[in-house]
């Protein structure tokens, strides 16, 4: 049964690493202590053979760094995947870490105090848990004796694959599960180099937070990876990671300094239906979600009509979550009736399931931006379809938006602006 973790339980991350000295000599510190404990108790009796204690190191500073970043950050614990199916299984995702010793690892540092550990189960019925761990008392003594801080931390993703092909969610489309493996090709290829260099630009770039905004946040954390949907490289595809990702709107906008430099957020507007205009080639006329006499819920409207795009069958009652963001007296049928009037030329892809084929599209669309901005020397901070950008770049960088638009679709786009 495949484990699951709780939605406070952040998965273990493998490609953490010790950054500055402090960090390092921590690590090494853990080492010397996991080592004499073997020793002394008799646990072991002959020293690991080179590989093995290569293995060993990087999955103790692994750990080490991955606990002590979340002890620093958000707190609480990590899940590890500790099943068979798991461990020791080659591929292009699979971390050295997650070996078959990585039990007796975590037993091992359960029993010198480094780590709490909550052993997880399988799910007799329905899902079930992940092992979780925290850091112990006797870790969290060790980083505050080594002056060690979330700033000592990194994450060395040379190895990690940013080009991530999930499979469908059991119970509906437009979500993911397994991570499926797959043969490169030379569009992966191009793919992966194109993230690696956006990733290598972030890594460079000065950024800069106000944590009475944000919260204490790991500014370093700004590794991107592309996630494609439904076993499909013509679905998904969209950027995930970044701290910034994870705060809300105006958290950004408020907190986030690039190069030294108040922020804005650009953002595509209509972005799934102006894709799909495209496709028919028929420009679009005005603000694609307001429908005669339902103005003032524009809103709930862009939320049936994306959640008719990403359907792939008919529905007959509004949408899970939209009843009450539109007017109490009008059906289902009414308003679908409505919609289809103001959009017959797009009408046909309603419950057509193409939800998340016009996220591959705009997923391009916004790789080709930042390559685009990058070679203006312009730092933006991705989240889905819209970007962070130094306040003093708003106008070339909504124009590199919408020239990039008309690139890929063919009709215009629309670029809305957030400040503050």
């Amino acid at each position: 049964m495949t484990e699951t973790a709780t939605d406070r339980d952040r998965p273990f991350d493998p490609y953490r690493r010790p950054r500055t000295t402090q960090a390092r000599t921590l690590v090494a510190d853990v080492i010397h202590l996991l080592q004499t404990y073997e020793a002394e108790t008799g646990i072991r009796r002959r020293k690991r053979r080179p590989n093995d204690q290569a293995t060993f190191e990087v999955t103790v500073a692994a750990v080490i760094c991955d606990l002590t970043h979340r002890h620093f950050t958000t707190g609480g614990k990590l899940s590890v995947p500790l099943s068979k199916q798991v461990l020791g299984r080659a591929g292009r995702y699979q971390s050295p870490v997650f070996s078959e010793t990585l039990p007796a690892l975590l037993d091992l540092m359960v029993k010198v105090g480094l780590l709490v550990l909550d052993k997880g189960r399988a799910g007799a019925f329905g899902a079930g848990r992940r092992t979780t761990i925290e850091a112990g008392q006797r870790l969290l003594a060790m980083v505050t004796e080594h002056d060690v801080t979330v700033c000592d931390l990194m994450r060395d993703n040379t190895d990690a694959e940013v080009i991530i092909l999930k499979s469908a969610k059991e119970d509906g489309p437009g979500g993911s599960k397994e991570l499926l493996p797959y043969r490169d090709t030379p569009e992966t290829l191009r793919w992966r180099a194109e993230v690696r260099r956006i990733n290598t630009w972030l890594a460079e770039a000065d950024i800069e937070v106000d944590e009475a905004e944000v919260g204490n946040v790991d500014v370093g954390d700004r590794d991107l990876r592309r996630i494609f949907n439904n076993g499909s490289f013509r679905q998904g595809g969209r950027l995930y990671g970044g701290f910034w990702q994870n705060l809300k709107g105006p958290a950004r906008r408020r907190g986030i300094f690039l190069n030294g430099e108040a922020v804005a957020e650009l953002d595509y507007g209509q972005m799934a239906l102006r894709l799909l205009y495209g496709r028919t080639g028929v420009a679009p006329e005005g603000d694609a979600y307001l429908i005669p006499g339902l103005e003032a819920y524009r809103s709930g409207v862009k939320k049936v009509i994306n959640a008719l795009l990403y359907s792939d069958r008919p529905l007959r009652r509004m949408p899970v979550g939209t009843r009450q963001h539109l007017p109490p007296e009008i059906t289902f049928g009414q308003l679908l009736y409505l919609i289809k009037e103001r959009h017959p030329h797009i009408a046909p892809f309603l419950f057509s399931g193409i939800g998340m084929e016009t996220m591959y599209q705009d997923s391009e669309i916004m790789v080709g931006v930042l390559l685009r901005l990058m070679n203006e020397g312009v730092v933006a901070l991705p989240i889905h379809d819209s970007v962070v950008i130094p306040h003093s770049a708003i106008d070339l960088v909504r124009t590199t938006m919408l020239s990039v638009f008309r690139e890929h679709t063919g009709v215009e786009g629309v670029v809305d602006v957030e400040e503050g």
